[in-house]
């Protein structure tokens, strides 16, 4: 049997939430709709899952999570809301939510994000998982600053051979001037201070 304590402050969509759930035969649910109570009730029991509403008067879901999560770190909370949270997205998923879900979910979305989430899964609506993603290929497209150019990778693949800088130059077509001003910015990129160490940091990450 899974047991759900929803928390909001508004009565009617608690117990209108609470007739959903209950339809399935393994949930049990209980309802709390004053934040005052929380320390109370949680002391008292616990839950497998929370069903919290994000805004609530003198707190807020961010801080109702900490508070589930400080007690029982295996609970499962979700945010159940009709706001807009995507300018708290990290702030949710810092202090530990399983799942964001909106107020004007299906009852067939609603119960699967509650079972998804005790069995380890993380339920998040399809436009923050799309800000996530595009997120993630910005960040690849941004410079490595560990990267090494071509220049930098052909002076380091030199110096794993154990040449010397005048025959580095030599071999390469460059300066010595140059070849020690690269293997300088080479070190700096890597956060080494010798060709060696160089050349097995650069392995280490890939990049040669």
């Amino acid at each position: 049997m899974i047991s759900v304590l929803i928390i909001d402050d508004h009565v009617a969509v608690g117990h209108g939430v609470k007739s959903i759930i209950e339809k399935e035969k393994d949930i049990s649910v209980d309802i709390l709709s004053s934040s005052n109570e929380l320390k109370q009730i949680l002391s008292e029991c616990s839950h497998d899952v929370y069903l919290v509403d994000y805004q609530m008067p003198d707190t807020n879901g961010i801080e109702i999570t900490k508070s589930i999560l400080h007690m029982y770190p295996e609970a499962k909370v979700i945010i159940y809301t009709g706001y807009d949270i995507k300018p708290l997205f990290n702030k949710l998923v810092d202090c530990g939510v399983s799942g964001v879900i909106s107020k004007t979910a299906t009852k067939r979305t609603l119960l699967n994000t509650i079972k998804s989430v005790i069995q380890g899964d993380v339920i998040i609506p399809l436009e923050l998982f799309q800000q996530l993603r595009i997120q993630h290929q910005n960040n690849l497209s941004e410079p490595n600053e560990s990267a090494l150019t071509d220049k930098e990778r052909n002076i380091l693949l030199e110096a794993e051979k154990g040449k010397t800088n005048k025959e580095i130059s030599k071999n390469l077509f460059a300066s010595q001037r140059s070849v020690e001003y690269v293997l300088t910015n080479i070190y700096r990129k890597l956060g080494v201070h010798s060709r060696m160490e160089a050349v097995k940091k650069a392995k280490e990450l890939g990049v040669l």
